[in-house]
């Protein structure tokens, strides 16, 4: 009979690096921010997003603020691209 170990029933993560990259796959997914996501959570706006997912978002950034992530890590590359803008003389 094979040895049944913590590990065949737990899953180690790295925190808060394990959040901040399931946070951005539902930025992907869904088009929106995270910060979007709970402001429009929060005043009731309809998402369309599964329950699953919604349920799994909240809990994700709750896990990824409790581990000291930065808020700033989340933003999408391009969304703020100031690259883009016409220097103003």
């Amino acid at each position: 009979m094979e040895k049944i170990t913590l590990e065949d029933f737990i899953k180690v993560v790295q925190q808060p690096e394990h959040s901040r990259q399931k946070l951005i796959a539902y930025q992907e997914k869904y088009g929106i921010s995270t910060v979007e996501f709970v402001l429009w959570h929060k005043e009731g706006i309809p998402l369309p997003i599964t329950d699953k997912d919604c349920k799994d978002w909240q809990f994700q950034l709750e896990m990824f603020l409790a581990a000291e992530g930065d808020m700033l890590e989340l933003t999408q590359r391009g969304r703020f691209d100031t690259q883009s803008l016409p220097l103003i003389a």
